[in-house]
């Protein structure tokens, strides 16, 4: 199987990048550059082609009816030796490709770098730049692949990564590893990740991970929010002989008041604090907010002085979160559904078990959906980008929505004089 694909290296200065062909042929991967450049803005990664205006451009028009034509003469090149059975050397491949680019010398370089091999680069080079949390998702994405292929017998590698590797992969997580929709998405994202960089590094032999198809599964998650009493509870716990969960109590409360992920409201050093709010630059998107003081925050913010003690481990956090959920005494039974190997599934847990890091930013935004603040204020804060996706993320029950809306005017309009004496 021969894979013919183009793509421009991005990595070189100027605005106008040079367009490479790479060739994959088995096992073996070249690239060459077509000696020709173009802007990134004028270039369609997944077409692989110039993007033609609806003006007519000759020079466009030109590359592209130019890239066509090496494409049609390189796959009818390869063809040919493959029906004859030839293993071609690197020469022989230079010789095909010299020729269907009509030049009389090039640079071909050759790459033996693999699946695992980029993907090991490519998690390094993220080191640093992406959070933690982002780091372990990619790793143990990595890792899942791995079993798949030790346990299935499924080879993983940039030409076998296909729709049907898809179809059996997303099977595998879903009905031995048991795993959630959501996890799967994780999962099926970081690949296509991972793969989009290979494949702008040049290196992909197969394109299937960017058709419709290979999607990111999801499902809407089940979990909990705390309101406003269970938090009051939280905060007048009297903490003054167990300095570990005080802490954690005061950060987790940071969280609840001013809907700053994790990875925020454990960073405060990054945060600029005034008399009435804190401005931040988020780590994760990159974007700065500014989020009101709430006076028990503003009270935390007092007791350390502004400067917010270093957090543990999210995973320790979550484990103290619960410890005190339990010592506030919010155990009232919650029901929650979750699909697991297909088949979905109802747990009753008491309420405190399910209480965790994220917990805090759901809290923060249902108890001001709840408390009537505008839902573009709230999503300004919490950075959603429709209020579809905010309305999904927002836990509220029928009955909370219910008290919510009976005072609006709608069910209660004013009713003439002698049906009230009816009332």
């Amino acid at each position: 199987m021969t894979a013919i694909n183009f793509y421009l290296r991005e990595d070189t200065p100027g605005k106008e990048k040079p367009i490479y062909v790479f060739v994959g042929i088995g096992k073996k991967r070249y690239r060459v550059s077509i000696k020709e450049k173009i802007a990134l803005a004028a270039w369609n990664k997944k077409e692989q082609r110039p993007r033609l205006p609806k003006m007519h451009d000759s020079v466009l028009a030109s590359l592209y009816n130019r890239i066509n034509t090496i494409e049609t003469d390189l796959k009818k090149e390869f063809n040919k030796e493959a029906e004859n059975g030839s293993t071609l050397t690197e020469n022989e491949v230079k010789g095909i490709v010299t020729r269907c680019l009509s030049e009389t010398e090039i640079k071909i370089e050759s790459t033996g770098e693999n699946f695992y091999s980029f993907a090991d680069r490519f998690i390094e080079t993220a080191t640093g730049k992406k959070t933690a949390g982002t780091i372990r998702t990619y790793r143990g994405t990595v890792n899942c692949l791995k079993e798949f292929e030790r346990t299935q017998n499924v080879k993983v590698d940039f030409d076998t990564i296909t729709l049907s590797f898809y179809d059996k992969f997303t099977s595998y997580l879903l009905n031995d590893r048991m795993l959630t929709k959501n996890t799967i998405g994780y999962r099926i994202k970081v690949l296509k990740t991972i793969l989009k960089a290979a494949n702008d590094a040049g290196i992909v032999t197969c394109l299937d991970f960017t058709k419709d198809s290979f999607k990111k599964w999801s499902e809407e998650a089940d979990t909990i929010y705390l309101n406003e009493a269970e938090l009051e509870k939280i905060f007048y716990l009297d903490l003054s002989r167990n300095p570990r969960l005080d802490k954690v109590r005061d950060l987790f409360l940071i969280g609840c008041y001013t809907g700053l992920r994790f990875s925020d409201f454990t960073a405060f050093d990054r945060a600029t604090i005034t008399n009435d709010t804190i401005r931040i630059r988020t780590q994760k998107t990159n974007s700065t907010i500014e989020v009101p003081i709430h006076t028990f925050v503003r009270f935390i913010l007092n007791k350390y002085e502004n400067k917010i003690p270093k957090a543990l481990s999210n995973q320790k956090i979550n484990d103290y979160l619960k410890e005190l959920g339990k010592m506030a005494g919010i155990a009232n039974n919650v029901t929650l559904s979750q699909a697991k190997g297909g088949k979905v599934v109802h747990i009753k847990y008491e309420k405190w078990q399910k209480i965790s890091s994220h917990t805090a930013r759901r809290s923060f935004a249902t108890n001001a959906y709840l408390a009537k603040m505008e839902t573009l204020s709230i999503m300004k804060i919490t950075g959603h980008e429709t209020e579809k996706a905010f309305l999904k993320y927002i836990k509220i029950s029928a009955e909370e929505n219910a008290k919510t809306i009976q005072s609006h005017s709608f069910f209660n309009p004013e009713m003439k004089s002698e049906l009230k004496a009816v009332l």
